[in-house]
């Protein structure tokens, strides 16, 4: 009977140290579950994973070490080699969060470690000497921000009335992680998702419908408090990656990025390899009327405006519309070629018929060059301008060359380079070929002209890390990459790298 009972126990026992030891992951895993249910921004930080892409932390540790007792010293190499050695787990997110206070919240690695770091920072004035009232360690860094922490979890919150108050709040936070955190809301459940070097989610739930729909009319109708920004930031061999997505429940938002085409990208071949800037977008005319129809901001805003022509105008459009430019004259005037794919050549007849005007004679001579055909000369700076339509395509220059290859591949496309392969499932897109621009007599010129000699040589030789930078719109998520020269290394260091040698200069 008593085996049994023996038995029996030590299989309680068993359960309950599971129970509380699935308990305790549990709690250390939702740490982040202090950051308030209300709070309408939040960034997260991955601090260790930085610090290896960098790569910078000897550098680092011998500058900082010149400033600091040699105590903090060797307290900063061992932090800049493993962020955990400050007592907090720095292979995970940091979080920084605005509610109806600002804070931060991290997951505590080593509770004496932690301990250590801040007596270490008392011992520089840094915060106030150590409590400890109702299980939590508690001190005020700086004079403005109450810092309370375990060993699961350090939460800080900027100080707004007395430190006292803030710690109480903290308090309730770390109480209420169980019942009214963050944790459970889509846009943060996707920002922990992502998995990035830095991240950070912005919701427009306190904003009110009206307000933000009044300063843009184009949003009327939406529900903004249903809207919410997720950005991330990484940097990874030989780029440097930024997004933005937008997050949605609101039905109009979610029609609208339904509606978005992508790029067919038939347009690229008539591009030359060294343009130096190339935007395009996918163009649906009839749906964007159909959209200012069922806006009523957009209607009272547009009633100066010839109705009709408007959209008989943007009715034409249909497809791809790309612009390029290719070089810069000694004047500075950018060499411009421009196509869009339309139903009718109505925009560039109406283009024609506005430039002839009487008034417009001293400013502009159009020439009827055949059909659909013009040539436009700006007397002012002595510029003629081609523009008509051609094959389906209206087209706008004022590079005679361009001009006389209208609809011809170029020798060397654009759609053949590889800057040019993330656009094949973009609705939108914004390139930059910084090698081109830089290789620019002009542009190098403007540099020295606005900088100076000195500062001129050093933005040129800052820039000269890159290599080119694509800003993409793919249905709800904007992208803007920018790639390095060096494709080998990390991006952050590469940064850090080229940096110090500048500063030395």
């Amino acid at each position: 009977m008593r085996k049994k009972l023996l038995l029996s126990s030590l299989v309680l026992l068993m359960a309950m140290g599971i129970f509380f030891a699935a308990c305790t992951e549990t709690v250390q895993k939702a740490y982040y579950d202090a950051i308030p249910e209300n709070a309408s921004a939040i960034g997260s930080i991955k601090i260790n994973r930085l610090l290896e892409k960098s790569d910078a932390g000897e550098k680092l540790s011998a500058y900082a070490g010149q400033y600091v007792t040699p105590e903090i010293a060797g307290k900063l190499d061992l932090f800049l080699k493993n962020g955990n050695e400050s007592g907090l787990d720095l292979n995970e997110n940091v979080f920084l969060f605005t509610a109806d206070c600002e804070g931060a919240v991290a997951k505590v690695a080593d509770l004496s470690k932690l301990k250590e770091t801040f007596q270490i920072l008392q011992q520089q004035g840094k915060c106030e000497a150590l409590s400890k009232k109702n299980g939590y360690s508690r001190t005020v860094i700086g004079g403005e921000f109450a810092c309370l922490f375990n060993e699961y979890v350090l939460l800080g919150l900027n100080i707004q009335s007395t430190a006292e108050e803030t710690f109480a709040t903290a308090e309730k936070l770390l109480t209420a992680q169980s019942t009214a955190n963050i944790s459970e809301t889509e846009g943060f459940k996707d920002m922990v998702a992502v998995d990035s070097d830095i991240a950070w989610w912005f919701s427009f739930k306190k904003w009110g419908e009206e307000s933000l729909a009044q300063s843009n009319p184009l949003l009327n109708g939406v529900d903004i408090s249903q809207i919410s920004i997720l950005g991330t930031l990484n940097f990874e061999n030989g780029k440097i990656g930024l997004t933005y997505k937008i997050l949605s429940d609101d039905p109009v938002m979610k029609q609208w990025i339904a509606q978005a085409g992508n790029l067919n990208n038939s347009l690229l071949n008539y591009f030359p390899a060294t343009t130096l800037c190339y935007a395009a977008a996918h163009i649906n005319g009839e749906q964007i009327c159909q959209q200012f129809e069922q806006n009523e901001a957009w209607n009272q805003a547009l009633q100066q405006v010839n109705k009709d022509e408007l959209v008989k105008v943007l009715s034409a459009f249909d497809g791809d519309f790309s612009w390029g430019i290719s070089a810069f004259n000694p004047m500075g005037i950018p060499n411009v070629l421009a196509y869009a794919q339309a139903k009718n050549a109505y925009p560039v007849q109406l283009l024609a018929l506005t430039l002839q005007q009487p008034q417009m004679g001293q400013v502009v001579e159009v020439k009827n060059k055949g059909k659909n055909a013009y040539e436009a000369k700006i007397n002012m700076v002595g510029m003629t301008v081609y523009f008509g339509e051609k094959d389906g395509l209206l087209y706008l220059t004022n590079d005679s060359d361009s001009f006389k290859n209208l609809g011809k591949k170029a020798k060397k496309p654009l759609g053949d380079t590889p800057w040019t392969a993330g656009l094949k499932n973009a609705g939108s897109a914004l390139l930059l070929n910084v090698e081109e621009m830089l290789a620019s007599p002009f542009i190098q010129m403007s540099i020295y002209q606005m900088q100076g000699p000195q500062q001129g040589a050093l933005m040129l030789q800052a820039l000269s890390m890159f290599s080119y930078v694509e800003a993409l719109g793919v249905n709800n998520t904007a992208y803007l990459n920018i790639y390095m020269k060096d494709k080998e290394q990390n991006s952050l260091k590469v940064l850090i790298q080229e940096g110090t040698q500048i500063a030395k200069q």
